[in-house]
């Protein structure tokens, strides 16, 4: 363990990961994959929900696939590599606000389904 907190996750029996978080975070702070992924069923009628699940998960990967390559673009903007990590931090303040929009917008979709 180094001072910049850096936790050892067991990710195998021969392979170790290595995080490094702020003095503050606690250990694993991210925000949950499991409720995310359900959030497209609670607006989807059963009858659209395998294509809405569909569009969702492309979506998904495809922002997966342009958020390294935008970071790397904020690096290299920014000329040093705390660019990319707080573009990354912008991002996870800015999940909340969606899911502000996306409950605001939830029951009206549940009904008209």
């Amino acid at each position: 363990m180094t001072r910049a907190c850096a936790t050892e996750t067991p990710v195998a029996a021969n392979c170790r990961v290595t995080t490094v978080a702020g003095p503050g975070a606690p250990k694993g702070a991210a925000l949950p994959a499991g409720p995310i992924m359900s959030l497209p069923a609670r607006v989807l009628a059963p009858a659209t929900r395998s294509i809405g699940m569909g569009i969702f998960y492309t979506m998904y990967y495809a922002s997966m696939m342009l958020g390294p390559v935008a970071g790397g673009a904020v690096a290299k903007w920014t000329g040093h590599a705390a660019g990319a990590f707080d573009f990354g931090a912008a991002m996870m303040l800015v999940c909340p606000l969606l899911l502000w929009g996306f409950n605001a917008i939830a029951p009206a979709a549940a009904k008209a389904a």
